[in-house]
């Protein structure tokens, strides 16, 4: 069931230049940032100059990258494995690094997403403002899997932020975190502890850096979610106050990203019709496909693979 919605997008021009936002993807994947060019990440360059970054692999030549004004390739593999994945990791925290230096005043914080996200922008800034960022915070959402033991003592557990949710340092929690996360040193500590990059960092902040983990479950959420547990539970006024939204190969189309995004700013309205409008095909939508669960996971299986 699709709905054609009006074009209006975010106002973006109130980006924060406090934030780092960095978006990971893979040279296969850039039909994956059509979507998020079409939704909540700005198509003018100057827009995304100030604080948005794509990090890829191997390839970044092609007309979709050419709408993004700050490429960064890192020359790791595109494949998933524990070593490729950690090696991608560390060169987004080496952006930052660089890019604090470069700028005397630095970037308060550092958020990170994957390419199958959504992410409303003006959410995550309202709730990163509630927050000091002169204090180490390291914050996202859990694993539905159970928390992780301490390699070098298994009588411990450690809670971590999974990747797939969107993961947020202040500035206070990356300096604690340098020495650990570096091109040379990640990989090989990733290696060690035999976890791959987002719970070698949940290990990095809780254990080695001594940092609670700041869980927000009920605004960040992962495409490891089942559908029926998640999405179909929101009104739309819940819907528009997440902050992440996670999209899967083999949960949630990504499709449905430009659904909740038009869906989202018609809810924003000041006009009483649009907003009874919006709700009425946000209720519409979610009961159709609470009754055709498997109908979504077919067609978001089928888009899964990664196509140029």
């Amino acid at each position: 069931m699709n709905f054609v919605l009006p074009t209006n997008r975010a106002d973006h021009h109130l980006l924060s230049s406090r934030t780092l936002i960095i978006v990971r993807t893979a040279y296969r994947c850039r039909s994956r940032l059509n979507f998020l060019l079409k939704s909540w990440i700005p198509t003018k360059i100057e827009q995304q100059r100030k604080n948005i970054y794509l990090l890829t692999d191997v390839d970044i030549t092609g007309r979709t990258y050419t709408e993004f004004s700050n490429v960064i390739l890192t020359q790791c593999s595109g494949t998933h494995d524990l070593l490729d994945l950690c090696c991608k990791t560390a060169h987004e925290f080496e952006l930052y690094y660089n890019l604090t230096e470069k700028n005397y005043s630095g970037f308060d914080w550092m958020c990170r997403f994957d390419d199958d996200q959504y992410v409303n922008l003006n959410n995550l800034y309202k709730y990163l403002d509630n927050f000091n960022a002169s204090i180490p915070f390291y914050i996202g959402c859990t694993h539905t899997e159970p928390i992780l033991k301490v390699p070098e003592d298994p009588s411990r557990t450690f809670p971590y932020a999974i990747y797939g949710g969107g993961v947020c340092y202040s500035k206070a929690m990356l300096k604690k975190m340098r020495h650990f996360v570096n091109k040379k040193s990640m990989p090989s500590l990733c290696q060690r502890v035999n976890f791959v990059d987002d719970m070698c960092l949940g290990y990095i902040c809780v254990v080695k850096c001594n940092t609670s983990m700041t869980i927000i479950n009920e605004r960040f959420h992962a495409h490891v979610e089942k559908v029926n547990e998640s999405f179909h539970q929101w009104d739309l006024d819940k819907l528009a106050d997440m902050i992440t939204v996670g999209f899967s190969s083999f949960v949630y189309p990504m499709n449905r990203m430009l659904l909740f995004h038009h869906l989202i700013q018609l809810q924003k309205s000041d006009t009483n019709s649009l907003y009874l409008i919006s709700n009425l095909l946000w209720n519409l939508q979610r009961e159709y496909e609470a009754s055709h669960l498997q109908n979504i996971v077919r067609v978001a299986h089928n888009e899964g693979t990664c196509r140029n």
